[in-house]
């Protein structure tokens, strides 16, 4: 079965296995982008936000992403 491109929050976020808590605060850290990442359903500021969840599952792990030069060697 093929996800559907935009899904709801809720969704997104068990996808995703973080709270939707957590993806509001990445909305407004700007780890997220507006158009790309998520939008609101409708054009109203108190609508619903649904998520690209490829795009945003890329970015979260590309954001996320530890680089193995500089953690710390035990």
């Amino acid at each position: 079965m093929v996800e559907p491109k935009w899904v709801s929050q809720r969704h997104a976020a068990d996808f995703l296995c973080v709270s939707e808590r957590t993806l509001l605060r990445f909305r407004q850290a700007g780890v997220l982008q507006p158009g790309e990442h998520y939008r609101r359903k409708f054009q109203s500021e108190r609508s619903g936000v649904v998520y690209d969840l490829l795009s945003t599952e890329a970015q979260l792990k590309s954001h996320f992403q530890r680089d193995h030069r500089i953690l710390e060697q035990a």
